[in-house]
């Protein structure tokens, strides 16, 4: 009876903490009952809006304000124009914007699959979406028309208990800078949440779930159909693959990254060792002074550099990850040149909008010189080609010769010997993608953490320390 009375302990400590975080995320009875009102005030709106500009077509409310997953004092509004399937696809934009100029503040136009509005209504924070009113998610015309069904599905599904454990889900996993699914941070979308707690059942098995031993891929079909429906998806290089259960041929996942899922299922064996509050509610990130951080580096062997770079597009969203790539190309390249990388960290700010790029690698310097090897001898086409090429070149040290190994080498100049200068001379060079080259004519390459602008240094120094937001 007495075997485990720290497990015991522990366990009534994490229940403690989490119905603690749980009150401070529960909208309360007054807040709730805003909210209420003011959802039904801009669906009026809207709907007056369309009979005025002759739409057919109806106003609803979905996201997490519709399904009861909201956290407290995020009362976001999803506003959705669900339009008759009759109305052309071109005809969207100008809905929204016949819409929104009527019932928004501040209206702005944003791009996802097609045109959508921002804008407030009474100090709200209203996304403004055109979609199609169609009779089943698989009959989806545009990306967005499954929307309702989802919010049928999981109001379905989620009782109030429930919803409790999706809002500990949803901002343990802010907390641990994986929520959201724009590509920024390729992490979970507020549906795939509450479809995981649906599968799962509370917070806690879906922690568990994540701190489970490493899989290539992890395949998770919410239905009760299962293997059935799993096998409508044709996804084969998302890490993670969740049967969407209201569109079987849909990974609902698949925004998730390897490295997001990483982090994500990092943040539950610490969460599961040792719970604590800065789990849901992180200090903010917070620069560290250049000393620290060169101290750091000199500790622990490892150099640090980063481009900053200003696409010549105001869509970031869209063109992010070719930046991504193009810092995959340019570890890739580094240690190639005989610097190991050591971490890699991609980051975007979209109000600028402005993209940094960082890679730590091992503090290395290379030698003066090394040999480097060509073809094998007894292939005289390739190794003329070789001889031809380095005969007067300007970083042999020597002639082309013959090694022991047949092979043809030739000992050569190592004129930049650390990760900085050999990027600097490569960087222009690099197939990286027109938006990545369009923004390299003004990069800004740092190799001193005490270059990163006030902006910028909080992120650099996570970068530096490997430091994770429950670590701050």
């Amino acid at each position: 009876m007495t075997a485990h009375p720290v497990a015991a302990t522990d366990a009534a400590a994490r229940a403690q903490l989490e119905s603690r975080i749980l009150e401070r995320l529960t909208p309360t009875t007054q807040e709730q009952r805003d909210v209420a009102r003011d959802v039904a005030d801009l669906l009026a709106a809207a709907d007056q809006a369309l009979a005025a500009a002759r739409l057919s077509g109806r106003a609803t409310m979905q996201g997490s304000i519709a399904k009861g997953t909201w956290l407290a004092g995020g009362g976001d509004l999803d506003l959705f124009l669900l339009l008759d399937p009759s109305v052309p696809t071109e005809k969207l934009e100008g809905a929204a914007l016949a819409v929104g100029a009527k019932i928004l503040e501040s209206a702005q136009k944003r791009y996802a699959q097609h045109p959508y509005l921002v804008g407030t209504f009474r100090g709200r924070s209203v996304d403004l979406v055109p979609a199609y009113a169609v009779a089943s998610a698989a009959a989806k015309m545009s990306a967005v028309d499954r929307t309702p069904f989802h919010t049928t599905w999981v109001t379905s599904r989620l009782d109030d208990a429930a919803r409790a454990q999706v809002r500990l889900a949803k901002r343990w996993l802010k907390g641990v800078g994986v929520y959201g699914a724009q590509t920024a941070v390729g992490g979970f979308s507020g549906y795939l949440v509450e479809v995981l707690i649906a599968h799962f059942g509370s917070f806690a098995h879906f922690l568990d779930w994540l701190a489970a031993e490493a899989k290539p891929r992890r395949i998770v079909s919410p239905t009760a159909q299962g293997a059935n429906r799993l096998d409508q998806v044709n996804d084969e290089v998302s890490p993670l693959v969740v049967v969407d259960p209201v569109d079987p041929a849909r990974n609902c996942s698949a925004a998730v990254t390897v490295e997001t899922l990483a982090l994500a299922c990092e943040a539950a064996r610490s969460y599961i060792a040792n719970p604590q509050e800065r789990f849901f509610f992180p200090a903010p990130p917070h620069s560290v002074p250049a000393a620290t951080l060169h101290a750091h580096q000199q500790r622990v062997g490892e150099s640090w550099q980063a481009l900053l770079l200003r696409p010549r597009t105001d869509r970031l969203d869209i063109v992010f990850p070719q930046f991504q790539k193009a810092a995959r190309a340019i570890a890739a390249h580094l240690e190639t040149e005989g610097f190991p990388l050591v971490r890699l960290r991609s980051h975007a700010d979209e109000a600028s909008p402005a993209v940094l790029l960082e890679w730590v690698t091992k503090a290395v310097e290379l030698p003066e010189r090394r040999i480097h090897k060509g073809p094998p001898a007894v292939v005289p086409a390739n190794a003329a080609r070789f001889a031809a090429k380095y005969t007067n070149h300007p970083d042999a040290l020597g002639p082309v010769t013959t090694g022991e190994d047949d092979r043809v080498q030739v000992e050569l100049a190592i004129r930049h010997r650390s990760a900085f200068r050999r990027l600097a001379a490569d960087l222009a060079s690099l197939q990286l993608g027109r938006h990545v080259t369009d923004a390299l004519g003004d990069a800004r390459h740092w190799s001193d953490p005490a270059e990163a602008t006030p902006d910028w240094a909080a992120a650099v120094a996570d970068t530096i320390l490997d430091r994770r937001p429950w670590q701050r």
